[in-house]
């Protein structure tokens, strides 16, 4: 067993010396098990172990369950962190499933203790039995090469040590060390598709090919390189043709209309999910229908997706936005707004929020992975009250990466925006009058986070 995780850790580079380690712990048989491998080879790793339980408040029993960890985490004179959370009532204010609420919430806690504690690793104790059931869960649902490329090994800052073990394995290791782990009986319910799965239907399958789950996690590899290589194709054609806006998104039809059909069913995807509120995704016939529609193009022709989103021609090019942008494509009125400190304001498109930062990630180029609609400044360099504003003549600003200052209609021009979508741009003012931010498009170089920072502000937009 440990060697097994060894080398699923180093194959993945799971860990870096002197890393600080969350591992969550629910009770049961696999998360106990990847807390006591991790614990036995903390030494070899050099890594230091934080133990977290999560309580779903969900069965009688639960309170059980985190006096379990909380014992063994005091036995093993690991740190021990808990929260709960009422899912039910979260699952209902939501509209979503429990399973569903219960995961957001049990991550937002996870991560809430990752970064309260400096810790730069989050270990999930998911194993090969659940792999090959989340992959014909997947595919039942349709398949996708995504979904086919199953539970991700590491993903971020989140790792998952055993996810080449087996179900069987973790059994015999608990009986090994004489542990004993706690009991979800809802595990037992066939109410839910995943426990349908590991009941009924991959008993069956196993009937044809006892290694299935090995197949299954073998199969997922190969897909997930294959994922990566045409995420690394789409992110190519997505630089050349996306002029991100702060409520909209730009796509140039012609340079669409050249991509290939693997690559168009994922770019839409990716307008979609950068578009709408949720992170939802479409279904293949969603995708298709789009497909379609796009085939002929006509100005003021508009296309209704979900979640409010809309899509719409304008000359040549697709716009992806809200509905509240496809009603107003003439622009807006020129405005002006104050934030005197810290603090957000709301403006004809979006909301501007301002805030320090107290902790930032470890890891190297951190910066590089925000969202377009957050940018990270030297705090010290930037002087309050800051003026939020659409533009005017005369501006001028000095682009990240340029080398030297440019007038913002000539950047404008540069990035072929279009003359009606200049004005619904806000730009983020110093009190001195430079800019700071051209809303979703460039940083100043002025303002950039450098190695003498001392104190991050946080600048971060959201459309309506």
């Amino acid at each position: 067993m440990l060697d097994k995780v060894q080398n699923t850790i180093e194959k993945y580079q799971m860990l870096a010396s002197g890393d600080k380690v969350v591992t969550a712990v629910s009770g049961g048989p696999d998360s106990l098990v990847l807390l006591h491998v991790l614990y036995a080879l903390r030494k070899r790793y050099n890594i230091e172990l934080l133990v977290a339980h999560y309580n779903h408040l969900l069965r009688p029993d639960a309170g059980k369950d985190a006096a379990l960890v909380r014992a063994v985490a005091e036995k093993l004179g690991l740190p021990f962190y808990i929260g709960e959370g009422q899912v039910a009532e979260y699952a209902r204010e939501k509209k979503l499933s429990i399973q569903v609420a219960a995961r957001d919430l049990r991550y937002q806690f996870l991560e809430r203790i990752v970064k309260e504690t400096g810790s730069q690793k989050l270990a999930l104790a998911h194993q090969l039995d659940d792999q090959g059931e989340t992959i014909v869960m997947h595919f039942l649902r349709g398949p996708s090469p995504r979904g086919l490329a199953g539970i991700p090994p590491v993903r971020g800052n989140i790792i998952r040590p055993l996810i080449e073990v087996s179900r069987q394995e973790i059994e015999a290791y608990l009986q090994v060390h004489q542990l004993e782990a706690a009991v979800d009986t809802s595990n037992a319910k066939k109410i839910y598709l995943r426990n349908k799965v590991r009941l009924d239907l991959m008993p069956r399958l196993k009937e044809y090919n006892p290694n299935l789950p090995v197949r299954l996690s073998q199969s997922a590899e190969i897909f997930r390189e294959e994922d990566r290589y045409l995420e690394e194709e789409t992110d190519r054609w997505w630089a050349q043709l996306v002029l991100r806006m702060p409520d909209r998104l730009l796509v140039d039809y012609a340079g669409y209309r050249a991509m290939p059909l693997a690559i168009k069913r994922r770019f839409l995807r990716r307008c979609f999910r950068q578009t709408a509120v949720a992170s939802d995704d479409l279904c293949f016939s969603q995708v298709e229908r789009i497909l379609r529609w796009l085939e002929t193009p006509a100005a003021g022709k508009k296309l209704q997706w979900p979640q409010g989103v809309r899509v719409w021609f304008h000359e040549d090019r697709i716009i992806f936005g809200k509905e509240e942008a496809a009603s107003s494509d003439t622009g807006w009125f020129p405005y002006r707004f104050t934030l005197a400190g810290p603090g957000s304001v709301d403006l004809p498109g979006g909301r501007l929020r301002v805030a320090y930062v107290d902790k930032v990630p470890c890891r190297p180029g951190w910066l590089k992975e925000l969202d377009p609609g957050t940018v990270m400044v030297d705090g010290d360099k930037v002087t309050f009250p800051l003026t939020v504003r659409t533009r005017q003549a005369g501006d001028r600003f000095f682009p990240l990466g340029l080398g030297g200052s440019k007038k913002l209609k000539d950047f404008f021009i540069d990035l072929k925006l279009p003359p009606e979508e200049r004005d619904r741009i806000p730009l983020v003012v110093s009190a001195d009058g430079a800019i700071i931010w051209v809303v979703g498009l460039r940083l100043d170089e002025r303002f950039k986070v450098t190695g003498e920072t001392r104190r991050i502000l946080s600048l971060a937009y959201t459309g309506k």
